[in-house]
């Protein structure tokens, strides 16, 4: 009974004068977060197997990002991300973590860890919460390009790479070579001079309309 009393009561529960047990119990978390899990209930009977709360530390916050396994050769720890989330207006600025070694069974993709700051001090001024979504654009290293584009200004006409250049009666459509693209731009290497002005989010209804011409033409 002497030993059960000394650990009630450096469990801070057994009563001063140990005449009695308190109905109260004060937990200590092992560190400062923010609980993201409420499991036990009031009246619950718990032991030392079971969690009462879940707490993190949301200070930092990992972004999971699905990687596709023919793009694994160029992703690599240490490389550059850029994350863009719904409340924030700018991408916030990372780097890979770790790539998963595993490929999931369904998606067979694997999963690239970025690791971020999450801004502000205290959690209602935090804006990176765990479960919100992102986009993550995964950054090479850095080259030159000479003349790039944006990518949506590429169309594919007779099969052949085009872009509308502007020219006196309105727009025509250039032949051109394609080569390195990160998805928003893409590099041209050849039949295009630097700075010449050409059609970027309109492209495909300026081939709609040269395929239309093409089709009365014909008739």
């Amino acid at each position: 009974m002497q030993a059960a009393r000394q650990r009630l009561e450096a469990l801070g529960i057994g009563a001063a004068d140990g005449d009695g047990v308190s109905s109260s119990l004060i937990v200590r978390a092992p560190l400062d977060g923010v609980v993201v899990e409420k499991p036990a209930v009031a009246g619950q009977a718990v032991d030392d197997s079971k969690p009462l709360l879940t707490i993190a530390d949301l200070s930092q916050v990992w972004v999971e990002a699905a990687v596709p396994a023919a793009s694994l050769g160029k992703v690599g720890t240490g490389m550059a991300a850029q994350v863009s989330v719904a409340t924030r207006p700018q991408p916030i600025e990372g780097k890979v973590d770790l790539v998963g070694p595993v490929l999931g069974e369904a998606s067979r993709m694997a999963t690239a860890r970025i690791v971020l700051r999450n801004p502000g001090k205290d959690a209602p001024e935090r804006t990176l919460r765990p479960g919100m979504l992102a986009s993550v654009d995964l950054l090479g290293p850095a080259s030159n390009a000479p003349v790039t584009v944006a990518s949506d200004a590429i169309q594919t006409i007779h099969e052949r790479a085009v872009v509308f250049v502007r020219s006196a009666g309105g727009f025509r459509a250039q032949a051109v070579t394609p080569g390195r693209a990160d998805g928003k731009r893409t590099e041209i290497v050849g039949g295009l001079a630097a700075g010449t002005p050409y059609a970027a989010g309109g492209s495909f209804l300026l081939k709609a309309e040269l395929g239309k011409g093409e089709a009365e033409h014909e008739d």
